[in-house]
């Protein structure tokens, strides 16, 4: 169908089954005989049919040169191609006088002479550059192919296809904001034609103007409702509105029609995010795991709300397939897997996560990656009594970076309930003078100058009362107020 798309006055290009763009070969879809047909031939020149409001007109002797192209494009379109340039730049051609082809009885009944070649004249010349263009992208020579729709459109500004075919050939460079206007002032032009109003409609995205474009996307899926991109568009029109329920739907009408498209379920699970709904969201990941189609993201994103339903151990498992996927990509989310596991005491499974990924990547990370490695650890130490060995770990954290306020604060409170104040004092005035970490630093300074081995109060009071000065909390006020009552007990 290759050479077909060159001759007749539409686009010279179709949309794929994948979405990309696809030419055929005329030997596969279409008989020998087709090149010759009456009717085509008659349709390619012009010589019916014509919309004169959105098409050029054709002189005689114009016609009578296209018919020519005609029978060589199908053969040689580098030669249709040079014989068209030089028509445009001399404003003739000499050719060969041609009629449309016979019927069998006709043709045996009449004699013909040996045909004279014969010049004419081209004066009509936005139909050449219309047909140079076509066949410019065929051959691959797109920037051609814009000049010579441009030069078409430039001597007949009302040109329907050759709008419409610069706006096909924009969208394909990558060019949508350029594509924009041709492809409108087609549909203005009356042109009818779902995939034109599906390029429209991602021409709107790409300006995130989201409402056109689902203006558009909607005209193009009832115009060609077996196109899934025009759909798909739609949905993510939608989404981007945050109109996730109507985008929930059209996704699950694409997910019937197409169970197996592992983009369909994950697009659906991101509405679903959206709308507070995790656990339809999750049952979609798992479908997209089942088709073997997940990626990483998405595993991690199928972890999360399984720790958020406090089921950790079942959250490690998606973790460590997500990591393990590409060890040396994913070692920085997996470490951030860790410390949310961490941060809700799941020690084991964090614990678990570290090791691998300590195994797989442990040459290959970055000395900011072991620092948060050892970070997760000394908490990890902490919440499982061993106190000493997590000490160990902060210490070793303070030599790379002695102004790691959480760690410092960390190792103050351990010192302090090793009953070592004078080496934990010293500690939390370090802190105190770190930006954002003063309220915190005197906030656990005061905790432990009140516990039951200290109950130094007053001191614990002062504390906390410059803790509220800096940041105060409505907890920590009422944590202040009930040691003064405590403060005044004891000194009765």
């Amino acid at each position: 169908m290759r050479r077909l798309l060159c001759l007749l006055s539409f686009a010279p290009v179709l949309f794929g089954p994948a979405g990309g763009w696809a030419t055929f070969a005329a030997d596969e879809l279409l008989p020998g005989s087709f090149w010759t047909d009456r009717q085509f031939v008659a349709g390619f020149i012009g010589s019916y049919g014509i919309n004169s409001a959105t098409e050029p007109s054709l002189t005689a002797d114009e016609q009578q040169f296209l018919l020519e192209l005609a029978a060589i494009i199908p053969t040689n379109q580098p030669l249709a191609m040079a014989r068209i340039e030089t028509g445009i730049q001399t404003g003739t051609a000499t050719v060969a006088p041609a009629e449309l082809p016979l019927e069998e009885p006709e043709r045996s009944r009449r004699r013909r002479d040996e045909p004279k070649p014969c010049e004419v004249k081209l004066t009509n010349l936005a139909r050449l550059h219309y047909t140079l263009g076509n066949l410019q992208v065929q051959e691959g020579q797109t920037d051609a192919a814009i000049q010579s729709y441009r030069a078409a459109i430039g001597l007949f500004p009302n040109y329907l296809n050759a709008q419409k075919n610069l706006g096909i050939v924009l969208v394909r460079g990558g060019n949508l904001s350029e594509a924009r206007g041709p492809l409108l002032r087609a549909v203005e032009l009356g042109a009818v034609d779902g995939n034109l109003y599906g390029l429209l409609g991602t021409c709107y995205v790409s300006e995130r103007n989201f409402r056109s474009a689902e203006l558009a996307y909607n005209q193009a899926m009832l115009l060609a409702p077996d196109r899934k991109e025009w759909r798909l568009g739609a949905a993510r029109a939608l989404f981007s509105m945050s109109r996730y329920e109507e985008a929930v739907g059209l996704f699950a009408e694409l997910i019937e029609n197409e169970p197996g498209n592992a983009e369909f379920w994950t697009f659906q699970a991101n509405c679903f995010i959206a709308l507070n709904q995790p656990l339809k969201a999750a049952y979609n990941y798992e479908v997209v795991r089942e088709l073997g189609a997940a990626k990483p993201a998405t595993l991690n994103a199928l972890a999360d709300i399984y720790l958020s339903r406090n089921l950790p151990e079942v959250a490690l498992e998606a973790y460590l397939a997500a990591f393990e996927s590409d060890p040396l990509a994913g070692a920085n989310t997996a470490i951030r897997s860790a410390e949310v596991l961490a941060a809700r005491r799941a020690v084991i499974p964090a614990g678990t996560l570290l090791k691998r990924v300590t195994e797989l990547a442990g040459d290959d990370l970055d000395a900011t990656q072991r620092a948060r490695m050892l970070r997760i650890e000394s908490k990890l130490a902490l919440a499982e009594g061993e106190d000493a060995r997590a000490a160990t770990i902060m210490e070793e954290l303070l030599e790379q970076d002695a102004d790691d306020g959480e760690i410092i604060i960390l190792l103050a409170r351990y010192y302090g309930r090793i009953e070592n104040v004078e080496k934990a004092e010293v500690l939390f005035d370090r802190a105190a003078r770190l930006p954002g970490f003063e309220a915190e630093a005197h906030l656990r300074r005061a905790q432990m100058l009140a516990s039951p081995k200290l109950q130094r109060f007053d001191r614990a009071i002062e504390h906390l009362k410059r803790a509220q000065e800096i940041e105060p909390k409505e907890n920590v006020q009422r944590y202040l107020e009930a040691l003064e009552r405590r403060a005044r007990a004891a000194r009765g």
